[in-house]
């Protein structure tokens, strides 16, 4: 567990955002996936209906599992800045 820990102590001292392990692939991955079901396919179907007079159907993506990845990965973030502010975060 120890072991583990140093790894991913390393991991995250990269500086890039792809590089610093699992979690930045991961909200990538859910935020580019609620961006596209929140914004761009809703937006594009509405201009597509109007101004093109496009009925066909848009790809959709299923949010559930999505959202609940994002929610967690959030509410992990959150408690860590809590952390931070109370000073019980190490460097």
């Amino acid at each position: 567990m120890a072991s583990q820990m140093d790894i991913n102590k390393i991991e995250a001292q990269n500086p890039s955002l792809f590089v610093s392990g699992w979690r930045p692939f991961v909200g990538w991955v859910c935020g580019v996936a609620l961006t596209y079901a929140a914004i761009i396919e809703p937006v594009s179907r509405f201009f597509a209906t109007v101004i093109f007079k496009y009925n066909g159907a848009f790809p959709v993506i299923d949010t559930q599992l999505t959202l609940q990845i994002l929610l967690g990965l959030l509410g992990l973030a959150g408690m860590r800045s809590w952390e931070k502010e109370k000073g019980v975060a190490s460097k």
